[in-house]
Order: structure tokens, then C-alpha cells, then sequence
């Protein structure tokens, strides 16, 4: 996926805020109400799964280095790290031109209305803005829109957030969608989330998006948590190549151990199961699957002792958000 064109730091200074609000025909009242408008902006620093750059460079290097000593990585962590990375960086990280736009303050402030932008840097064709508006019980809109110079804007991510109780950015339920066709893509990703005293509850769903140039779109489902410790949960449904859907869930603790479980259900109707624990070097403890005599290693030495697949409906909610969810 492509990312979004980022504007450079803008020639703005917040120290400058104080000076703005006393030239401006609004109250402070209204001008401090900016901290509501920001509380309800998507961040990167909330919403992510698990992977980061460097732990999977990290990772990389760790897999190599147990390699030279006989260790055997486990698979199941390679597909739950290389997912989690993807969804980190390729659907959250286009929210990297969100958090840079509204850095600075508000070109344009109203009781229920901000607005940053339209910026461009120099030599851009493109001009960028974010917009958001407040409706009742502080339920705020957005969407962060680009458009050629002298053109239409359109959205490239625009979604809502309701807080919680009290006009909080610390809990309540929101969704964005990410436009990959303005991205110079195709197809789009749907985000919901739900953040709470346990972590973040996310649903994501990409729905006509191509891997890369060439290639048929896909739609893809994904489900996950992740504890403020950094443990977390993952359930996704992506089609196997040529052979039907893979179906898998994976768990695992603030320090990295975990297992996976899954099956792949063929376009012939037939079911195969697979279940892989991991260490915190990731590698693989116990792994089932047919053809390996009902196991290889120690079940013991599993952090999460019981099997856990995800529901057979799993794949057909694709469409419905909240018809499937991340177990208890």
C-alpha cells in the first residue's frame, strides 16, 4: 500500500497559541475546547497491534542467530509477527499525516468545527487538510483529505469517535476507513475499535485490496486485542493460494511466548488443523499437524495449554462488523 503524502513541519510555533486566541473573536472557552477535538484524533501511539521496525529487524536477526545454533523458529509466530507488522504500518501508519497535521494549531476554529490546512509543501501537487466537527454527547467526525492544487479534496481516511462517560480520549468506540484508491491503491481498509481499561479491541476488514501492483484484489478479515503490557490476540482469514482459506488465531504474553492455531478449509470442503507454541525466542516448542505423528516437542511447554481456533463463521462475518468476535 502506498502512504500518505506527509507535510513538513509547518512554520507554526504553539507557543504562539496564547497570542491567537486573545486576536481571535472566540472565547477561551472555546479555544481551550481544542484539547476535546484532539483527544478524539486517531493515533498511532493507541492504535497499533504489536510490531515495530526495529523488533522485527530484531526478530530477523534472533531467527538467523538460532539458525546457526539449530533452533527452528515457529511458523505460526512468523505469520502473527508479519501480520501485525503489516497492519501496524501499512493501514495505521497512513495515520503518521494525521498526527503531523495537528501539531500545529487550528487555522480555523468554531464552537463545534476545526479545521488544519489546506497545506502543501513547495513543490507538492498536493494540498492536505483535516477537518472534524462535534455532534451531541461530544461525538466527533473527521477525515484528513488531500486534492491537487486547485482541485476537489477527498478523503483519504475519515472515520468518527464517542468517548466514553466523560469527553475522554482514554475510552469509548470508534472507526475510521482508509481510502487506498486516493492512495494510488485499490480497494479500502474499515477500522473499528473499541479502547477500554483491558487495552484495545480491533476489527478490521480490507475489502478489494491488492497486495501489490498486478495483482487480483483480495478481501481480508482481520480481529485482535492488545494489553497495555503489550500481550494480545489475533484472529484472521486470508485466502490460501489456490487452495481455499486459512482460518488462525494467535495468542500471546507481554514477553512474547505464545501459540497459534489454525485450519485451512479448501475449496473441496476439506478441514485441516495445525496448532505451533513458541518461546520468547520464538522458537518452536510444540507444533501439530498432520503427517507429524500427532506432534513434535512438549504440549507442556505451551504458555496457553488449550487449543483455541477460531469460530467456522469467522470468514463469513467478513462483511458484518460484530457478527464475530475476539474470544474471552
Amino acid at each position: 500500500m502506498s502512504r500518505v503524502a506527509l507535510p513538513n513541519a509547518l512554520a507554526m510555533c504553539l507557543l504562539a497559541a496564547p497570542l491567537c486566541a486573545c486576536e481571535s473573536d472566540l472565547s477561551n472557552d472555546v479555544f481551550h475546547a481544542d484539547e476535546a477535538f484532539l483527544q478524539a484524533v486517531p493515533r498511532r501511539a493507541v492504535l497499533h497491534l504489536s510490531a515495530t521496525p526495529e523488533s522485527v529487524e530484531a526478530a530477523q536477526g534472533l531467527e538467523a542467530a538460532a539458525r546457526a545454533l539449530g533452533a527452528e523458529t515457529a511458523e505460526l509466530y512468523r505469520v502473527t509477527r508479519d501480520v501485525t507488522y503489516s497492519v501496524d504500518h501499512q493501514v495505521f501508519g497512513t495515520l503518521r499525516g494525521v498526527e503531523d497535521i495537528v501539531a500545529a494549531p487550528p487555522t480555523e476554529r468554531t464552537e463545534n468545527r476545526r479545521v488544519w490546512g489546506p497545506y502543501r509543501e513547495a513543490l507538492s501537487p498536493v494540498e492536505v487538510r483535516f477537518v472534524m466537527d462535534r455532534g451531541g454527547d461530544d461525538h466527533f467526525t473527521y477525515a484528513f483529505e488531500q486534492r491537487p492544487v486547485g482541485g476537489t479534496f477527498a478523503p483519504v481516511v475519515h472515520g468518527d469517535w464517542a468517548p466514553a462517560g466523560a469527553a475522554t480520549g482514554e475510552a469509548g468506540e470508534g472507526a475510521f476507513t482508509v481510502e487506498l484508491a486516493q492512495l494510488g491503491g485499490a480497494g479500502r481498509v474499515e477500522v473499528e475499535f473499541v479502547r477500554h481499561s483491558g487495552g484495545v479491541d480491533f476489527d478490521l476488514a480490507l475489502l478489494g485490496v491488492a497486495d501489490a501492483p498486478g495483482l487480483a484484489p483480495t478481501d481480508a478479515r482481520y480481529l485482535a486485542r492488545r494489553s497495555p503490557d503489550g500481550a494480545g490476540e489475533l484472529i484472521v482469514a486470508y485466502p490460501a493460494e489456490q487452495t481455499g482459506v486459512w482460518h488462525l488465531k494467535s495468542r500471546w504474553q507481554a514477553d512474547g511466548a505464545g501459540r497459534g492455531d489454525a485450519f485451512l478449509e479448501t475449496e473441496t470442503g476439506e478441514r485441516v488443523e495445525v496448532s505451533e507454541c513458541w518461546d520468547t525466542d520464538f522458537d518452536r516448542v510444540y507444533a501439530s499437524a498432520p503427517g507429524e505423528g500427532g506432534g513434535v516437542g512438549d504440549e507442556a511447554a505451551c504458555v496457553f495449554a488449550d487449543r483455541s481456533l477460531p469460530e467456522d463463521d469467522f470468514e463469513k462475518s467478513l462483511f458484518g462488523f460484530g457478527e464475530a468476535g475476539v474470544s474471552e
